[in-house]
């Protein structure tokens, strides 16, 4: 991963589908209908990989997009 190499903080950004499609249905149902778990739950699957492809965690910085 370049991020990794380069050193840099690397943004994670939570969003389903795209700018045209995000608001479609399949990408605003949450399992339970609790959206910050799923939230939380994707972006932290998100870090992990970041970590793995060598990102250090203190360069990554979460934005769950709600708000």
């Amino acid at each position: 991963m370049q991020v990794a190499r380069l050193g840099v903080p690397y943004v994670l950004m939570h969003m389903r589908g795209t700018p045209g499609t995000m608001q479609q249905p399949q990408h605003t149902a949450y399992e339970h209908g609790v959206v910050w778990r799923g939230v939380a739950g994707e972006l932290q699957a998100a870090a992990d990989a970041a970590v793995a492809a060598g990102v250090p965690a203190w360069n990554i910085i979460t934005d769950p997009g709600i708000g």
